[in-house]
């Protein structure tokens, strides 16, 4: 909740009344000093301008086919035969198992070479695809109060963007051939005719190895994160009409932490975001 003189936020599973902090008692405190200067900054924002911001930074539709049709499928692209395994395994999925073909594919350290040069290759080419981060980054700066930006010392324009983007992309692809990988990049899925069950992202350089695996259920998906079989972070993505979630739990060497994040879809006119 705010105001022009206070600042209020309420826990409701904690408590039903709200904790404030109130403008006028801060004034003339040098200890409270910045935290003041909060109201000022709240009163001098431009809501016109943050509206056209949240409306600059939103993907639309156009958008993502643009990106989808543009990168989707290069990866296929750069897999061969001889990367690929093919082995017959189980998976259990909302506690059931699952017969399954195991498809794990190997990248070493050629490979990935190969994969970032065939997506920045087609980053190079993609001027509409530019052009949309450009807009992005150029809004976001237009936003900014001309206080800070005076401060900053530094005007962001479209040219001065698309050139620092040509030259960076130049550079990495000059550098490419010289990049070393230490280990391997090992994906797994498993799979049915029709479905994906499950997949793993496996890094691995000598004896050490990081896992996540994510299986795809019914309402979601279950992850894990282990390093050297040693589970390190459990979670779930919740995936149902109405309620979008990422759940997110640690119970490692006495250290205890369950994180949620997400948003009830209540109308068509309003969101609840929690965490």
């Amino acid at each position: 909740v705010y105001n022009n003189n206070a600042a209020a936020v309420r826990l409701p599973e904690w408590s039903e009344k709200y904790l404030a902090v109130f403008g006028d008692t801060l004034a003339g405190n040098t200890e409270y000093a910045e935290l003041a200067e909060m109201f000022t900054a709240i009163e001098n924002m431009n809501l016109e301008a943050s509206k056209e911001l949240v409306s600059a930074l939103t993907v639309t539709e156009e958008q993502k086919e643009h990106f989808e049709k543009t990168y989707d499928g290069l990866f296929k692209k750069t897999v061969e035969s001889d990367m690929i395994e093919t082995k017959s395994g189980k998976i259990k999925v909302d506690g059931k198992e699952k017969s399954c073909t195991k498809v794990i594919l190997t990248l070493g350290d050629k490979e990935v070479q190969k994969v970032l040069k065939a997506y920045i290759e087609a980053f190079e080419d993609d001027d509409e695809g530019k052009k949309i981060l450009v807009d992005k980054v150029v809004a976001v700066f237009d936003a900014l109060p001309a206080e800070l930006k005076a401060e900053m010392g530094v005007s962001i324009t479209a040219d001065m963007l698309d050139q620092g983007i040509d030259e960076a992309v130049k550079q990495l692809k000059d550098s490419l051939d010289s990049i070393e990988f230490e280990g391997d990049i090992v994906i797994t899925t498993y799979s049915s005719l029709v479905k994906t069950y499950a997949i793993d992202f496996e890094y691995t350089e000598g004896d050490n190895s990081a896992v996540v695996h994510v299986v795809f259920g019914k309402e979601g998906a279950d992850i894990e994160v282990s390093v050297n079989d040693t589970e390190l972070v459990t979670g779930k993505i919740i995936d149902k009409e109405n309620t979008k979630a990422l759940q997110l739990n640690v119970d490692q060497s006495g250290v205890k932490a369950n994180v949620e994040l997400g948003m009830n879809l209540k109308s068509d006119t309003e969101t609840e975001v929690y965490v």
